[in-house]
């Protein structure tokens, strides 16, 4: 269910059409923009929606090419990085928003990386949750590579496969990592799954990171499995005006296991700044 004070709206792009969610209050004020994680959609964020907008903030959440209602065309170049930096300046200027404050959750935390870096003057602030700047696998670079290649191929050869209709999950209602990973089975081709893990696997912001200069906050969980302390405390240490809190966590699936919490932690950090 859409939270009360939302529209669904869609953008056509050349490269499919994308379905965002929008409050927008005061045009003439950031919004802050909600980027889901794999194999999700804009419903992760649906607690912290209807907190922000009861406060009067301009919020808008998408869901990313290939998720919930947006485009799922297989074809990978269209679920690149680059492509859902463009898709995020596309809602933007349809919405007339100027500024904006990023939060992302995991993958949508390396593309909100990425749109921040290319995009700094416009980014007053960013968020980052269960989020790391490098590849998960940056220590091994083959074993990074196979498993690109790998996942790839597997994309292609599993491009067969198509359904009339995808089952729609609410992720709000979804309590563990798992859960919320393998209904992505069932919300997207496999095809499409598949090449955008093998996009995760590429995403590495180790040089670009110092680039950002606006007011971060990066969140954590205590038994995240695919974020360590180590990178964390890498990035509050390159990101000059960061802020890091830990949530206590099962595991990496912090957006939706710890709603309140994150979504607290948002408000409290948001007000220092609206």
């Amino acid at each position: 269910m859409i939270p009360v004070g939302f529209i669904q709206k869609t953008i056509e792009t050349k490269q499919g059409e994308i379905a965002y969610f929008s409050s927008i209050i005061d045009h003439s004020k950031p919004a802050i923009v909600l980027l889901h994680g794999l194999s999700s959609n804009h419903s992760t964020w649906n607690l912290t929606m209807r907190k922000l907008h009861d406060l009067g903030w301009n919020v808008i959440a998408l869901d990313l090419r290939g998720h919930g209602f947006s485009d799922k065309t297989r074809k990978r170049k269209f679920y690149s990085i680059l492509q859902n930096r463009e898709d995020i300046s596309s809602i933007l200027k349809a919405e007339r928003i100027q500024n904006v404050f990023l939060v992302g959750y995991s993958w949508g935390g390396s593309l909100a990386i990425d749109y921040a870096v290319h995009n700094n003057k416009s980014v007053k602030g960013l968020v980052l949750v269960s989020t790391s700047y490098k590849k998960i696998y940056s220590n091994i670079p083959f074993l990074n590579l196979f498993g690109q290649i790998f996942l790839i191929i597997l994309g292609y050869l599993l491009s067969w496969q198509k359904r009339e209709e995808y089952h729609y999950f609410n992720h709000e209602n979804s309590e563990t990592y798992w859960t919320s990973t393998f209904s992505g089975l069932s919300i997207m081709p496999i095809s499409v799954n598949f090449w955008m893990l093998a996009e995760a696997l590429s995403a590495d912001f180790k040089k670009e990171i110092s680039k950002i200069t606006f007011p971060t906050l990066i969140l954590y969980g205590s038994n995240d499995a695919f974020v360590s302390k180590k990178d964390i405390s890498y990035m509050q240490q390159v990101i000059p005006n960061s802020k890091v809190i830990c949530i206590e966590s099962k595991n990496h699936y912090l957006a939706g296991e710890q709603q309140e919490a994150v979504s607290s932690e948002l408000i409290n950090f948001f007000k220092t700044l609206i």
